[in-house]
């Protein structure tokens, strides 16, 4: 029986993205960490859209902040490129 795992897709956080999340206070933490965790199984669960005019570009939302990111099927990676407040966030 298969348990999954290897079907699992693996998150890799850019360098803006991951100093950001350090520096949330320890209840964001513990949400992004979960919501990163439920994007290995399927990174397009939650509020997410297209960005328009950059195909194959997503924003997931979470509360007042935005995730941009990128899947690449093949290699099963999920690229998370950005994440931020709303007002602050690039598309």
């Amino acid at each position: 029986m298969n348990s999954g795992k290897g079907s699992r897709f693996r998150i890799i956080l850019a360098k803006q993205p991951a100093r950001y999340i350090e520096r949330l206070n320890r209840k964001w933490q513990v949400r992004m960490l979960a919501i990163l965790e439920d994007m290995t199984v399927n990174p397009f669960t939650g509020d997410i859209e297209t960005i328009k005019g950059k195909p194959g570009y997503y924003r997931r939302r979470i509360g007042g902040y935005r995730l941009k990111f990128i899947v690449n099927n093949e290699r099963r990676e999920v690229h998370i490129l950005e994440f931020g407040p709303r007002g602050d966030f690039g598309y």
